[in-house]
């Protein structure tokens, strides 16, 4: 520790590189950053217990829900740093936002956001109430950008203002006991925008929230079911229903503290109860998103919500400060369920208009969690189906337009692969690729060894990137079929499409009602 804390700046920044280069950012191993603590508390030049390090590899909104959790949850530090992963990388602008709510609210003296700049770690945008960070890490780091905040008295960050800290919507005026009804067809149809949802999914979608459940998106891979639930509550938030809504995603380690709550130990070494997910969601009141919840085994995770889901009251093993400061039973309580029993509780009411809208991948079904009848009962299952071949042109046109006709119509052809439904990301992502592709060998055309490619093996290769990793779970003989497909899709020159078969016509002769071997 002391040779880093004498190193030159120049020297730190290239061990900072050097440290996350093999780091997974979106592992959830606790251990992930080890090599980085002691590095980045010599870059800003303050005790390694006073700095905490926090990663995000596919939502930036996952940063300010990781500056809440574990040992920050009851303290303040020095120094915090949040890791972008690549897939997040263009979302800086965000994180420094959130990094100025944490430093305004007393969390931190100051908040760096670190990313990869031209494949190389580093630490490029600085929100600081303190001078000699800054000093420290603009010695390392000489095109750091830098937001200057008051540092005020540490608020709990689970109190900071929605819009700042869990997503990119605007924050909803929430007024008690809003009917559902304020949710309608127009504006639901007004979120989901350019997403092609059949009408008759929206009003299903609908429905289903009016008649007070909550929802399961379930559907192929890639038809947009995280990105529709979180349009649900970006509806419901313009509607007056939530606050903001709140983004998760469900993991086998979940348990009743996630969800529900437990005793975590303060600064003062003393015990407190911290609610979890769910019950923060409720006492928001924010709309909860859980994406991929069969990774959960939700059964176990909530335990005590099952009574609530079902709009009943429970009471649970647990005691939480009231106003006056007196240690009372906690109880969640649903907004026509308060009754005289549950006097000198503390009482966390659930709105009868608030929601989850969770995601499920209906492919891996079988290798996960199963969901129990019980669960299941107190939700609303709503099949998200891919485009219909017209919708997915229109998608392919509108996000990614590919001038060779030849190669427009073999990613066209992958719309309608026998026995495997894509959604309509894996085929952009296919898009996206080939377009790509197409301009690096432009690029690369005079280099040495570079080779033109055909059309077929162009296809080719985003088929094995993109689309043959949603095989993995079919069995061999319902395979072959989508095989001979792709491989048709990918040949050299395309094959005709055959043309449908009218009804009744399907010999040589016109009379469909004798076999061809059986004419005389």
């Amino acid at each position: 520790m002391s040779e880093l804390q004498d190193a030159q700046p120049p020297v730190l920044a290239n061990a900072f590189d050097e440290a996350l280069q093999p780091v997974d950012i979106g592992a959830s191993s606790k251990g992930r950053f080890d090599r980085v603590y002691p590095i980045v508390a010599a870059l800003a030049g303050v005790p390694q217990d006073e700095v905490y390090v926090v990663g995000a590899s596919t939502r930036v909104t996952n940063i300010p829900i990781r500056l809440t959790q574990g040992k920050a949850r009851d303290r303040s530090f020095r120094f915090g740093l949040a890791v972008l992963g690549p897939a997040v990388g263009r979302d800086v602008p965000k994180a420094v936002k959130y990094g100025i709510d944490f430093v305004r609210g007393g969390n931190f003296d100051a908040v760096g956001v670190a990313a990869l700049v031209d494949g190389v770690w580093k630490i490029e945008h600085l929100v600081t109430a303190d001078p000699g960070i800054e000093r420290r890490l603009r010695a390392a780091f000489p095109h750091l950008e830098v937001v200057e905040e008051a540092r005020t008295e540490r608020i709990d960050p689970r109190q900071l203002p929605l819009e700042d800290t869990l997503g990119p919507v605007e924050p909803g005026v929430v007024e008690a006991g809003s009917p559902i009804e304020e949710l309608t067809y127009h504006l639901l149809q007004e979120k989901l925008g350019e997403l092609e949802l059949p009408r008759s999914v929206v009003i299903s979608i609908l429905a289903a929230l009016r008649a007070g459940k909550h929802l399961i998106l379930v559907g192929a891979p890639g038809t947009g079911k995280s990105t529709i639930a979180e349009r649900i509550c970006e509806a419901a938030v313009a509607a007056g229903l939530s606050r903001d809504f709140l983004p998760t995603t469900g993991t086998s380690d979940w348990t009743t503290a996630d969800t529900i709550g437990a005793y975590r130990l303060k600064a003062d070494r003393t015990l407190a109860f911290v609610p979890g997910l769910f019950l923060e969601a409720i006492t928001r009141p924010s709309w909860l998103v859980i994406d991929e919840l069969n990774r959960a085994d939700i059964d176990k995770a909530i335990g005590p919500l099952f009574t609530v889901l079902a709009g009943q009251s429970v009471v649970l093993p647990f005691e939480q400060e009231d106003e006056d400061g007196e240690l009372r039973p906690i109880a969640i309580v649903g907004e026509s369920r308060r009754i005289t029993s549950l006097e000198g509780h503390v009482m966390h009411e659930v709105p009868s208009n608030w929601r989850i809208v969770a995601t499920m991948n209906d492919l891996d079904q079988d290798l996960l969690f199963a969901l129990s009848q019980a669960f299941s009962r107190r939700f609303a299952r709503i099949e998200i189906p891919v485009p219909d071949p017209a919708a997915y042109r229109r998608l392919l046109a509108r996000d990614v337009s590919l001038e060779d006709a030849d190669l427009r119509e073999r990613l066209e052809r992958l719309i309608e692969i026998p026995g495997l439904p894509l959604g309509p990301a894996i085929l952009l992502d296919c898009a996206r690729h080939l377009r790509d592709r197409m301009a690096l060998a432009e690029e690369l055309i005079e280099e040495p060894g570079s080779e033109p490619l055909d059309n077929g093996q162009l296809i080719a290769e985003a088929i094995s990137l993109y689309v043959k990793p949603q095989l993995a779970n079919i069995r061999a003989v319902n395979r072959q079929p989508i095989d001979l497909y792709l491989a048709s899709v990918s040949a050299p020159v395309l094959p005709a499409l055959a043309p449908p078969v009218a009804p009744g016509n399907d010999d040589d002769d016109g009379d469909d009602d004798e076999p061809d071997e059986m004419l005389g």
